[in-house]
């Protein structure tokens, strides 16, 4: 994720072995990358970012293995980005 909003809240979903669940993280500044890497994965995976009381703009880029990446960008107060259903 890139851009230039501060106090970011992420939401993501992680796996463990069949089971989904969600990861939330706030990145006070960006970029900020995550891996995470998966056994028994699942289809439906979600990142979500909300940008804060400053706004900004985000840009959050999501990729599986050797897909074309998935992307959303966000600008302003409050706005969110997502990127889902990989």
């Amino acid at each position: 994720m890139t851009g230039t909003a501060e106090n970011v809240s992420i939401s993501y979903s992680t796996w463990r072995d069949d089971d989904m669940s969600t990861s939330q993280e706030t990145a006070r500044s960006l970029p900020w990358t995550k891996e995470v890497t998966t056994k028994g994965f699942t289809k439906g995976g979600s990142l979500s970012i909300t940008l804060g009381e400053s706004g900004g703009k985000v840009v959050c880029s999501v990729t599986v293995d050797d897909d074309a990446p998935r992307t959303a960008t966000a600008s302003g107060a409050f706005a969110n980005a997502s990127c889902s259903g990989f």
